[in-house]
């Protein structure tokens, strides 16, 4: 937590926004600077981090008084220093990034956070350019699907594998039991 940042320029508003243009320009900073869309960018993720900690101290009426009166110094008596990592913004979050619902699903019930790379992206993105999806959701959860499928193929052919071995143990374990049998009754 920077004792030098100013919440309100972070976030783009004025002393006096409502807390809807707070979450507002919270979300749009958010999705702007996410990490998920800004891979290996360090300037985005401290960006998304500066974003995600002035949104946490304005959005709470207490925090934000305290900050309004006393400075991010305020805010740090009060025990809130930042945030030790990007889960702990995504946990923190859960209901924001619920509305990030266009790109994962149709709200925080239905979403599965999770990091894709820009080729799943691509694949996501295709997908509904093709008009095989009609949004990135019902393409996310296409392709989910597919891999589900594609893993549960895997399973029962490594299952019929895996039985087959099986038989085949018996089948040898029975060979050396006769080879073994027949030897102990030669020396006899």
């Amino acid at each position: 937590m920077s004792t030098r940042l100013n919440y309100y320029e972070v976030l783009g508003v004025n002393k006096h926004a409502t807390q809807e243009e707070i979450k507002r320009a919270y979300v749009r900073l958010a999705r702007r600077y996410h990490p998920d869309r800004n891979p290996d960018d360090e300037e985005a993720e401290r960006k998304f981090r500066e974003a995600s900690e002035a949104y946490e101290v304005l959005s709470d009426t207490e925090k934000r008084k305290l900050y309004d009166e006393s400075g991010v110094k305020g805010v740090r008596d009060s025990g809130f220093f930042g945030f030790n990592s990007m889960e702990d913004i995504f946990n923190r979050f859960e209901d924001i990034f619920g509305k990030f619902g266009s790109f994962f699903g149709k709200g925080r019930d239905n979403v599965v956070m999770m990091r894709v790379d820009q080729d799943t992206i691509d694949k996501i993105d295709q997908l509904v350019d093709a008009g095989i999806c009609k949004s990135r959701s019902e393409s996310a959860a296409f392709l989910i699907d597919e891999g589900v499928k594609a893993c549960s193929e895997l399973f029962a052919k490594i299952n019929d594998k895996l039985r087959q071995i099986q038989q085949l143990k018996s089948e040898l374990k029975d060979i050396i039991a006769d080879e073994l049998t027949d030897d102990f009754a030669e020396d006899l």
